[in-house]
């Protein structure tokens, strides 16, 4: 048969060799390998508006401030490719950054698909929709229990009925562009409600209900883990 001359989007190339090399190197065992990592945390800010309980952002000692649009598009353009998502996480809540659509509109331009994850404080369906313009592929959506009591008590400055009505409403767009995930992280506190919160969202809109377990080595917050 003749050849046919495939097209491949921005990098794709490149990024599916950097596969090749990462697979053959991990089967051969090799403690040094000759790909490039596939993903990359970003922190685009240390700034939050809560204070959960589980979270270490009251300890930290380091100035807080957003990351420059610059910097962070000299980062993209040094790694966009191989490059194959970038995770927006870390110690603040990402959504406050004030050029947060510019930056998700650069990755998507650069071939690089992106995801957040939001307490759902200020995200509700408007700015979810600018999101989604913007490009975001994937947004993770926090909401750490079945009740407001509990979830009330670890997400302290949070209103449970007005984050769960932010998700819900999120979860009602029918855009297909945007991957949503639920996410519960489940505490020795809030444990126990696991098994109400993922019939509370089964059958909501979720790509993903996803329970992920607390685990600190921090000695003040070793009784918080979900597994001893």
């Amino acid at each position: 048969f003749p050849s046919k001359r495939r097209f491949y989007p921005f990098g794709e190339k490149m990024k599916i060799r950097n596969r090749l090399l990462l697979n053959r190197d991990y089967l051969k065992k090799k403690a040094v390998v000759s790909g490039h990592p596939t993903e990359l945390t970003v922190e685009l800010t240390n700034y939050c508006n809560l204070d959960c309980v589980f979270c270490p952002h009251a300890k930290m000692t380091r100035p807080k401030g957003f990351m420059d649009f610059r910097l962070f598009k000299d980062i993209v353009d040094q790694v966009k490719g191989y490059l194959e998502l970038i995770d927006f996480d870390l110690m603040g809540e990402t959504i406050l950054h004030p050029e947060i659509f510019g930056i998700i509109s650069y990755c998507k331009k650069s071939g690089i698909k992106t995801m957040l994850s939001s307490n759902m404080t200020v995200t509700d369906t408007k700015l979810a929709k600018e999101l989604i313009s913007a490009g975001l592929d994937i947004l993770t959506m926090n909401i750490d229990a079945a009740t407001s009591s509990t979830y009330e008590s670890l997400r302290r400055g949070a209103h449970f009925a007005a984050v769960k009505q932010n998700i819900e409403s999120i979860l009602n767009l029918s855009d297909s562009r945007l991957f949503k995930v639920v996410q519960m992280i489940y505490t020795s506190v809030n444990k126990y409600e696991a098994d109400a919160f993922l019939k509370m969202w089964q059958n909501k809109g979720a790509q993903y209900i996803r329970l992920h377990p607390y685990e600190n080595i921090d000695k003040q917050l070793l009784e918080l883990n979900a597994i001893p």
